[in-house]
């Protein structure tokens, strides 16, 4: 019976890391609530996990606060620059959406390269300042030479934050789905999802510097 909760077992395991998905999404949603948090909470989200891959996976709680009070500042600001973007590209696109034929379309054209470069951006930004410390303008650059030296990763990641913020906008019934599972598990699942694949690109940064 001892060895049924022998924590080396792969099952005790799983259900660490399962209990680790649940406790980082709680803490998520309770620093993301103030809303301008948000970007703070996200990059806490995303160091977390880098954290517990990299196996430093003791104090899972404390571990996240002492992130987030870390990268409160910065992440608060790239989260403003990253809405104030968005925020003008959806503008743009409402605009568009008024105009007709061959304009409408080539507005389309020109507009959906900024929206991807911001996706991207906002894809390694907010993983980079989880794991490394730098100035707020070293580390946007530093974000589109990443995207441009690990471009195939970058495009992964953001193509699959994309694919879920299409899906969860695209229905009422996709949008509560989205809420339901985000409410419990989804926001720590995808920031799994994102720590696993920057995982490749920061291990290919560094061995690249050595």
């Amino acid at each position: 019976m001892s060895n049924l909760f022998n924590v080396e077992r792969p099952l005790m395991q799983i259900l660490a890391k399962l209990t680790d998905l649940v406790l980082l999404n709680l803490l998520f949603l309770v620093t993301a609530l103030p809303i301008v948090t948000i970007g703070a909470a996200w990059t806490s989200l995303l160091a977390s996990w880098q954290k517990i891959l990299r196996g430093h996976d003791n104090q899972v709680a404390l571990t996240y606060l002492q992130l987030f009070r870390e990268n409160l500042k910065q992440g608060t600001l790239l989260w403003g620059i990253t809405v104030l973007f968005g925020g003008i590209f959806f503008m743009d696109y409402l605009l568009l959406q008024q105009a007709t034929g061959v304009l409408r379309g080539i507005g389309l054209f020109i507009l959906m390269p900024f929206v991807l470069l911001l996706l991207a951006g906002s894809t390694v930004w907010f993983a980079y300042i989880g794991r490394y410390r730098d100035t707020l303008k070293q580390v946007i650059k530093n974000a589109f030479l990443i995207l441009i030296n690990c471009f195939p990763w970058v495009v992964l990641a953001s193509g699959i934050n994309g694919g879920l913020l299409y899906f969860a906008v695209s229905s009422p019934e996709r949008l509560l789905t989205t809420i339901y599972s985000c409410t419990f598990f989804g926001f720590s699942a995808v920031a799994l999802i994102n720590a696993l694949i920057m995982k490749k690109v920061f291990g290919k940064i560094e061995q690249e510097k050595k």
